[in-house]
């Protein structure tokens, strides 16, 4: 019974890789963006393309969509900027990796991936 338990908790994370995999995700957003190159060198591994992957999530332990209205109603230039520079919880931070007009550009990146998720033809 126990090895049930374990498939039900890694159904969500097993079901975004199968999606990924066959290209049911959506495409990246905003790749003529300054700042996506930064973000798909540094983050897009953790935060997918969108900024919703479940990787960031399951490492968060709660549920982390840079892409969502909520997020980008509750969060502000400054505390992306922090949290890139400094790091949170299992992130670390890049503030010895990137240069300052690369994290401007990054900030900018994440608040536009709402807008641009909103704009975004669903698959």
């Amino acid at each position: 019974m126990p090895r049930l338990g374990f498939l039900a908790a890694s159904l969500p994370f097993l079901l975004s890789a199968v999606l990924s995999a066959c290209g049911e995700r959506g495409q990246p957003l905003l790749t003529d963006h300054p700042g996506y190159p930064v973000y798909r060198k540094y983050c897009r591994r953790c935060h997918g393309d969108q900024g919703d992957d479940l990787r960031a999530s399951r490492m968060a332990e709660r549920r982390l969509d840079l892409g969502s209205s909520a997020f980008r109603d509750t969060v502000d230039a400054a505390e992306i900027d922090r949290v890139v520079r400094m790091g949170r919880g299992r992130m670390k931070g890049y503030a010895e990796n990137l240069r300052p007009e690369e994290i401007d550009t990054l900030v900018s990146f994440v608040l536009g991936l709402a807008e641009a998720r909103r704009g975004a033809p669903r698959p």
